[in-house]
This record gives structure tokens, C-alpha cells and sequence, in this order.
């Protein structure tokens, strides 16, 4: 019979672990697995946690080199793994790493806390990691930071600088544009008949059919008729109190100048209350007691010098 010294079944001269324990399950080199080094890592197979280390590498107690190791069981190697402490059952990508250790914009609040994800490493965020340049308050389509009207009520129409009409008030008269018939006006707003004049200078401000204009032009017309017929008025009778006023032809010229005093001082009065054309009236000539006499159109008195052959004016003292 051959020789067994370990009693694992394998005579001594097959057995190449001759030394096996008692009772331990050998193969056919009489080895049990705390007697074998399959990968050759020095890490015997009843302790190796890695049994297929690859030559060469360095291996921790266990048998396992890094490239073998995943700490946070998420099926990334520690080599490969940038976040080896990944929480249990969270999914991650490709190096290890799952949504709530990733901080994709380096603003330290990690993805999946971080509403802005791309923010600008320059600029201030708030505690959800957005900026002013990427929040838009009142959604209407115009980030914060260029929103002049933060406030814009819901679904309204809003221009570039994030403002609606009912919210502008181009001409700062305190009353916006959407209900400011004159937008560009401080002192003009409304406009009740839509017809491009001011309530405050339409004499028709709810017809828009008539305007300032016709008003001022019918207003106009009426001055001027009025003035016309008081005109014509004074004129006639101007002509009426001169002709009842008229000298007979044959008088005296004495009373006729003391008449005529009279009625230029009473011409005089009535001509300057009443701005009337002069009335032109011809030459009259008449003899009495032997002289001639004349009296212009301006009332002057004149009488015929034989002696000297000319008219000369007649001086009443």
C-alpha cells in the first residue's frame, strides 16, 4: 500500500499539499482551498476575496487589488468609482456616481437639490443654486435680471424688457399706456371718441365725428358775422344822423359854422366810440350878401377875395 501522511485520500507521491488538515475537502493534488493560491497573490483561496487577481497586482488582506474592489456596491470599481460612497439602491452613472453627490455647475449644491444646474461659476445663487441671471419670478419669459416688471401678471403679452402695457408708463403721467389714449402725452389721457383730440380740447369729446377744429372754425364764423352786423349797423346809422344833421343850401355862414362846430364836435364823439369809414362829401359853394363862399369837405369855411383873386379861410372869433 502507498503511503498517505495527511489521510486526505492522495498517497504522498501525488500529493502536493501533504500536509493538508484533517477532514478537509482536498482536489485531486491533495490541496484544500486553505492550502491553494489560485491567482498566486499570496492570499490563500480559503481567504481570498478576489481569486482571480491578476498577476502582478497588489492585493489588500483579502486577495483584492483596487481594480477589483467596489466599496459602495454599486457595480463601479474603486478605481473608476469618483464616489465610492454611494448611498445604497441610488442609481449611478458611469463613474460611480449618483445624482445627489454630483454638483455638475461646482456652485456646492449638489444635483439633484439644484434647480439651475448650469449656473455661472462667477455669479451668485441662492439656496436652490440658481442665479438672478437664470430665475424668472413671474414666468413670463424674461429672466430676473433684465426684468424691469418682476410683477407681470400671468399669461399677459410682454415686450423685451419684460413688461406688459398694462404695467408701462411711457410718458409718466401715472397712467399706463394699455388705458393712456395718449401714451407719449404727460398731459393729455384721454381720448373718449377716438378721434385724436383730447377730451380737454374737444368741444364734441363723444362724437367723433366733430372735432377742436370744426368747433373753433364754427366759433370763428359766428364772431365775425356778429362783428360784421354791428358794422353795417353803425355805419347806417352814422349816414342817417348825418343827413338829418344836412345845412339848407342858402344860410349864413355864420350860423352854418356855429352848426358845423357843433356837428364835428358830435361827428368827433360818436367816430371815436365807433371806428367807421369817413363819409367823403363834395364841395359846397353858394354866394350870400354878395360873397361867395365855400366849405370843404372837412367843414373849413372859405369866402372869395376879388381883391386878391383867391379863397380865403374864413377866421370865426
Amino acid at each position: 500500500a502507498q503511503r498517505d501522511s495527511d489521510g486526505d485520500g492522495i498517497a504522498d507521491m501525488d500529493d502536493i499539499c501533504p500536509m493538508s488538515p484533517s477532514g478537509m475537502q482536498v482536489d485531486v493534488n491533495g490541496c484544500a482551498d486553505a492550502q491553494r493560491d489560485d491567482d498566486s497573490d499570496a492570499i490563500n483561496n480559503d481567504v481570498d476575496q478576489c481569486p482571480d487577481t491578476e498577476i502582478g497586482m497588489i492585493t489588500n488582506s483579502v486577495g483584492c487589488a483596487n481594480v477589483q474592489l467596489d466599496d459602495d456596491n454599486d457595480m463601479i470599481d474603486n478605481t473608476v468609482d469618483l464616489c465610492p460612497a454611494t448611498p445604497v439602491g441610488q442609481q449611478v452613472d458611469s463613474v460611480g456616481c449618483a445624482e445627489s453627490q454630483l454638483d455638475q455647475d461646482n456652485d456646492s449644491i449638489r444635483n439633484h437639490k439644484d434647480l439651475c444646474p448650469d449656473t455661472d461659476e462667477s455669479h451668485s445663487i441662492d439656496l436652490d443654486g440658481c442665479s438672478e441671471y437664470q430665475l424668472d419670478d413671474d414666468e413670463d419669459g424674461v429672466k430676473n435680471i433684465d426684468d424691469d416688471c418682476p410683477r407681470t401678471p400671468t399669461s399677459s403679452i410682454v415686450f423685451d424688457d419684460g413688461c406688459a402695457l398694462s404695467q408701462m408708463d411711457s410718458d409718466q403721467d401715472n397712467v399706463n399706456d394699455a388705458e393712456d389714449d395718449f401714451p407719449l402725452d404727460p398731459n393729455e389721457t384721454t381720448d373718449s371718441d377716438g378721434d385724436g383730440i383730447s377730451d380737454t380740447y374737444d368741444y364734441y369729446p363723444d362724437d367723433p365725428t366733430k372735432s377742436e377744429q370744426e368747433a373753433s372754425d364754427g366759433g370763428a364764423g359766428l364772431v365775425y358775422a356778429i362783428v360784421a352786423l354791428l358794422a353795417v349797423c353803425g355805419l347806417a346809422a352814422l349816414l342817417i344822423v348825418r343827413k338829418n344833421q344836412q345845412l339848407p343850401t342858402e344860410s349864413s355862414p355864420f350860423a352854418e359854422q356855429n352848426y358845423l362846430d357843433a356837428s364835428t364836435e358830435s361827428n368827433m364823439s360818436f367816430e371815436s366810440s365807433k371806428e367807421l369809414p369817413e363819409i367823403q362829401v363834395q364841395n359846397q359853394q353858394w354866394e350870400e350878401n354878395g360873397v361867395s363862399w365855400s366849405k370843404s369837405s372837412d367843414g373849413t369855411l372859405h369866402y372869395f377875395d376879388t381883391e386878391s383873386g383867391q379863397w380865403i379861410v374864413y377866421q370865426h372869433d
